[in-house]
């Protein structure tokens, strides 16, 4: 068995939690067939010394094909990576040759393929069934992967602390994993190979209606490309952070506060340092940390101490040389030895009422902090006695620590006995890094300057705007939130999050801080005054269901005190003051409390109402009713989004939108919009569009059938969707889309259906690019000739193969005509030989058509006597598929015509026709070799039916020959073959598809410099096109961001720097140029690098000055420019001295000037080229 690179697998390992019969799934494809490779990782419990034995077995289609003997490999301590040639060694002996396509690691299955468990505490059992909600949609989207396990735990009690709700969620989660793995009683062994992470849940955050946790954050460092900026949460920017810290570290828990934002781009630990604890911490300025817990650091990284909220003048011994303080983070790991003692302290008294367990027995609750009452005992500066005393938080006792009473003393004297042995590292946050608390302490001003301060300069971040007239101040942000009316005004340095505005106008004044708003004032203006913030909660109360309660006050009111007191109430702060109304009416009571004047009658029919303080709206809000409305807006703004990406054919990627529906049960908001495109006007005027709609329907269909649907490719040809074919094809767009939209419908019951029809929504696609294609027909101009060649006289053309040098896959439709096209290619004779031929001649005595195919030499005969003979062409597997598709496009036979096909030939051609083809190259060579062998077949045909034509006719032609053989190729093969020399083509991003052709000049001098540098090695290794082809089209239309960005850079360097090292014949720059081309090309086609490739290119890298693998990649022909001339003896003897490279041969190059030759008989026939050099 053989995979394509190393890195990659090495990269899934470690990615891979390698814990006792753990299994680790590897997914590639061959020939159309779903692989699986099933590795059983068995480790001993000894994670500092161990070895790994794999167990491994094959199957394809689910039936096994080779079982493996065990193989035992070292792994390194802290590090279950391997090197390439490990890897590589397990997989010797499988009896099938795969090719390694794609590896299910942490970038596709999601963020947190690393965790076994992901525990979130909260302190309400409601929240906690609204917290596992969102949790499982983050799961469906792929950001959580599938294989981690989700616990919601509700703290023992309300205010219990971060130690005590840390110690009761190890505890339950513990309890959980023993009894998945079949114990009967709690097991603590079970946290020896567990990577488990323990996410806080905060307190309530009275500016955040959805809570600290799952509040939007702009611009966050996503893992995954199903993160959406504008809706992506801080819980998924701390998921990201964790577990790229994670990387290569040991099993342990992770616990993680949700009270902060980080900002971080540089988390790479290194682990050989850490024994027992890791405590993140972030550089900050020393008045930051007057208001934290500032950490000290000894001078080989170990934490001498922490202190909390200390003064100046106490933090100068925590002052590092460059000025800044290091602060608590929020984050801490345990090493799985560590969290065992941690776990032991549950069944002490005084430290079991930090659990349920303590509470289900009775007992009170006990507050305990994890970072100043569990990490100082680890502190190396810390005395038992000025710890068990209480001495050493004098700074935070009154607010965290544990009361110094006789029991609190005895509880830190457990703590110290079992944790103290114990050290911690610290670690510090690298790559820019920011430290936010969230406190309510913060006024909205504050709060909204953070989060504008991280946005960047994009103002909306998933948001839209239904508007005739926008005016939009500088440095607003709008995310999550959509807005329609006539006119919308947002003044400067304003912030709406998660806002449904509609009404006949809307003025938003400046430095205004918008959350949660959703209201639908009609005819009405909305107005808020400049300076004002405004939340809107869901909560439910006893005599209501659930009803919205809008919170107005000013941007720099602290919770403590407000302006708004001047209404007569008897509260003293903003936090407990019953204000605020509830229902329909609470947005226009909340306004009327921050305008500038209130009319007495206003205030008097204010106080009749029933209100609510901020406090009570905390209490009683539904975390569950908030997000429902969140996610309501989410998929409003992306319909928005979609609808808008399509008909203006923007480079936004669309997917993520699709998995969000398929998540949250939301694909029919979706699958209408996708429909409204592809059955609208614009989709009938310009095919793009239409494309790229039927393209996102298929790929939303696979993505709701997900895994259950099966593979994703596959036929697309069941005659119940014909007649939508048909009215495609007849370019009634509108009618053909609500044709397919009736027929899927019938097809949505089942997962495998919904991927059929994803299938043929693809054959949909592929009609409208052969219509687009079929515009080339224009440019093919041919005439009859003054005479017919004799009867029995051939017709012969022979032709060159092409070597693509750079700006291969731009020529691909759709891509040619919807971006643009531009490749540099070079004609060559391969061995001295044009190795690519067609011949073809009149038959006087048979009214038939005989074609001949040689296969290794041995030629096979087919006669054709009927139009049905033909209409396989459309088969690429059928015998002489490419023939019968050459016969059919260049119009020598009409498949459509009413005549049977012996009338036919006698009527246009006075009898038969004979055609025969060759091709001295291997299939899937890279060479071009099916398109230049389509280009020397039209014009040996058109030739013995004498017609006159030119070289441009041919090109277009042949482009027309490959949509009806569906094997959807580009133009630049024949470009190549037929033009011969060093030629530019390229194509305009319209339609009607035209390809221009330029001949870049050629010395003699240089000619002979290229033939004598350039080398052909076959490396025994065959891939079509057409496996490839498929996906980078699917990619095309998808938008996927790597995918666009490369193709633009393909077309930009081609036409410009590329081109100009060949026109000054720099052979170290164009080898550069190579290299560069090849890393481009794997982007684009992923997979397209065998491992054998690799090893092959690495051999040969010393002596080149750039190399890649000829068209599409995955095998076939490697091109090498050598760094000297005439190598093909040294590169021989290269080659023998290596182990494995038998199967290489090599081949000489000499640059061909000609291209298509064409005879007829001895007489030679030179062609009008119709191409000017440059």
């Amino acid at each position: 068995m053989s995979f394509g690179n190393c890195k990659e697998l090495r990269k899934a390992y470690r990615y891979s939690q390698l814990k006792t019969h753990y299994n680790t799934y590897i997914y590639y494809t061959e020939a159309g067939h779903r692989g699986e490779l099933t590795i059983k990782a068995v480790i001993s419990d000894n994670w500092h010394d161990t070895n790994l034995h794999l167990n491994m077995s094959s199957t394809v289609d689910g039936e096994i094909t080779a079982i493996m003997k065990p193989i035992t490999l070292p792994i390194c301590q802290h590090d279950n990576s391997y090197q390439g040639e490990q890897v590589l060694a397990v997989f010797q002996g499988c009896s099938r040759d795969v090719k390694f396509l794609d590896v299910l690691q942490a970038a596709k299955l999601g963020i947190m393929c690393n965790f076994d468990c992901i525990v979130v505490t909260c302190s309400s059992l409601k929240w906690a069934t609204a917290i596992e909600a969102e949790l499982r949609v983050l799961q469906a989207r792929n950001i959580i992967s599938e294989s981690v396990k989700i616990l919601t735990v509700e703290d023992p009690a309300s205010n219990i602390g971060s130690g005590a709700a840390t110690l009761n969620a190890l505890l339950v989660v513990t309890e959980f994993l023993s009894a998945h793995n079949g114990f009967t009683v709690m097991s603590p062994d079970v946290l020896d190979k567990s990577r488990i992470l323990i996410l806080h849940h905060s307190r309530e955050y009275a500016l955040e209606p959805c809570g600290k946790a799952f509040m939007s954050i702009p611009e966050i460092h996503a893992a995954s490309t199903d993160q959406i900026t504008g809706r992506s949460s801080n819980l998924e920017n701390l998921l990201n952070i964790v577990s790229q810290m994670l990387e290569n570290g040991p099993p342990g828990v992770w616990v993680c506060s949700t009270d902060m934002i980080l900002t971080c781009t540089d988390v790479a630990v290194n682990w050989h340092s850490v024994k027992d604890c890791l405590l993140i911490c972030s550089a900050s300025d020393p008045d930051y940390a007057t208001n934290h817990g500032a950490v000290r650091v000894n001078s080989d990284g170990v934490v001498s101490n922490i202190l909390y909220c200390g003064a100046l003048e106490a933090l100068h011994n925590y002052t590092r040389p460059d000025g800044t303080v290091l602060v608590v983070s929020g984050l801490v790991f345990f090493s799985a030895e560590l969290a065992e003692s941690l776990l032991a302290l549950h069944s002490m008294s005084p430290l079991d009422c930090c659990t349920y367990m303590g509470v289900d027995s009775g007992a009170e609750p006990m507050q305990m902090s994890l970072f100043f009452d569990l990490l100082v005992a680890m502190a190396a500066d810390v005395s038992q006695d000025s710890f068990v005393s209480g001495q050493c938080g004098r700074w935070y006792d009154k607010k965290f620590c544990l009361e110094k009473t006789a029991l609190a003393q005895r509880a830190r004297n457990l703590i110290w006995n079992e944790l103290s042995p114990y050290s911690v590292n610290a670690y510090t946050l690298g790559g820019k890094p920011s430290h936010r608390y969230l406190s309510n302490d913060t006024t909205g001003r504050q709060h909204s300057e953070l989060l504008i301060n991280r946005a960047g300069s994009e103002m909306l971040h998933h948001a839209a705007l239904d508007v005739s007239i926008k005016r939009v101040g500088k440095c607003s942000i709008l995310m999550n939130t959509f807005i329609r009316c006539e006119n919308c005004c947002i003044g400067s340095n304003s912030l709406l999050k998660d806002c449904h505005l509609e009404a006949s106008e809307v003025v938003i004044g400046e430095n205004c801080y918008i959350n949660g708003l959703a209201v639908n004032l009609k005819d009405e203006a909305l107005v808020i005054p400049a300076n004002t913030c405004v939340l809107q909660y869901e909560i439910h109360l006893e005599n209501f269901s659930t009803a919205p309660v809008v919170i107005a006050f000013g941007m720099d009111d602290h919770l403590g005190s407000s302006q708004l007191l001047q209404l007569g109430q008897q509260q003293d702060c903003l936090m407990t003051a019953k204000l605020f109304t509830c229902g329909k009416e609470s947005f226009r009571d909340a306004l009327r409390l921050v305008g500038t004047t209130h009319c007495q009658e206003n205030v008097d029919e204010w106080k009749k109402f029933s209100r609510l303080s901020l406090a009570d709206v905390l209490v009683h809000q539904s975390l569950k009713d908030q997000f429902h409305k969140c996610w309501n807006i989410f998929f409003r703004v992306a319909s928005d989004i979609i609808e808008k990406t399509l008909l203006e054919k923007s480079d936004v990627l669309i997917t993520p939108y699709m998995n969000a529906a398929c998540a949250y049960g939301r694909e029919a908001d979706l699958m209408a919009v996708l429909d409204s495109v592809a059955e609208g006007k614009m989709a009938s005027e310009d095919l793009a569009i239409a494309s790229r709609a039927f393209s996102c329907i298929a790929d939303f269909l696979g993505a709701m059938a997900g895994n259950a649907g099966g593979l994703r490719s596959g036929p697309g040809g069941n005659k119940t969707w014909m007649c939508a074919f048909q009215l495609l094809m007849e370019g009634q767009v509108q009618k053909g889309a609500l044709a397919l939209k009736q027929e899927r419908l019938k097809w949505m019951d089942r997962p495998d259906r919904m991927m059929r029809a994803a299938r043929h929504y693809e054959g949909a696609l592929q009609v409208l690019i052969r219509k687009a294609v079929h515009t080339a027909e224009k440019y093919i101009i041919t005439a009859p000739a003054s005479q017919l060649p004799p009867f029995g006289v051939w017709a012969v053309a022979e032709c060159p193969a092409r070597m693509d040098l750079f700006g291969g896959w731009t020529d691909t439709p759709p891509i040619c005509y919807e971006l643009g096209g531009s490749v540099i290619n070079i004609a060559v004779l391969v061995d001295g030989q044009k190795p690519i031929g067609a011949k073809a001649r009149r038959l006087h005595d048979r009214p038939q058509i005989v074609i001949t195919l040689l296969h290794d030499l041995v030629p096979e005969k087919i006669e054709i006597t009927s139009i049905e003979d033909l209409l396989d062409y459309s088969q690429p597997g059928a015998r002489g598929a490419l023939l019968k598709a050459c016969l059919v496009g260049s119009g020598v036979v009409e498949i459509d015509s009413k005549n049977k096909l012996s009338e036919q030939l006698l009527a246009r051609h006075s009898g038969g026709i004979e055609l025969q083809s060759w091709s001295k190259l291997p299939q899937g060579s890279g060479l071009g070799t099916s398109s230049i062998l389509a280009a020397a077949i039209v014009a040996a045909l058109w030739t013995a039916v004498g017609q006159t034509f030119d070289k441009q006719a041919v090109i277009h032609c042949v482009l027309h020959v490959e949509q009806l053989l569906t094997t959807g190729g580009g133009w630049q093969d024949q470009v190549g073959g037929v033009t011969g020399g060093l030629v530019h083509g390229s194509s305009q991003p319209h339609l009607p598809l035209h390809v221009d052709v330029e001949i870049l000049p050629l010395s003699l001098e240089f000619c002979h410099r290229l033939s004598n540098h350039f080398l052909l090695l076959y490396t025994g290794k065959v891939r079509l096109a057409k496996n490839l082809l498929q996906t980078v089209i699917r990619n095309w239309y998808t938008r996927e961001t790597k995918v666009v960005s490369c193709f633009k850079e393909l077309l930009h360097l081609c036409k410009t720097s590329v081109k100009e090292s060949f026109l000054q014949g720099d052979l170290e720059a164009i080898g550069k140029w190579l290299d560069h081309y090849w890393q481009l090309k794997k982007i684009l086609a992923v997979g397209c690098e065998p491992s054998f490739v690799a090893r092959l290119m690495g051999l040969l890298k010393p002596y080149v000055h750039g190399q890649l693998l000829l068209g599409a990649g995955g095998g076939g022909f490697l091109c090498a420019l050598t760094k000297e001339p005439c190598q093909a003896g040294f590169i021989q003897r290269l080659l023998d001295r290596s182990q494995g490279m038998s199967k290489v041969t090599i081949h000489k190059v000499e640059v061909d000037m000609t291209g298509l030759r064409l005879s007829v008989g001895t007489e030679n026939i030179e062609l009008d080229s119709s191409i000017h050099p440059c």
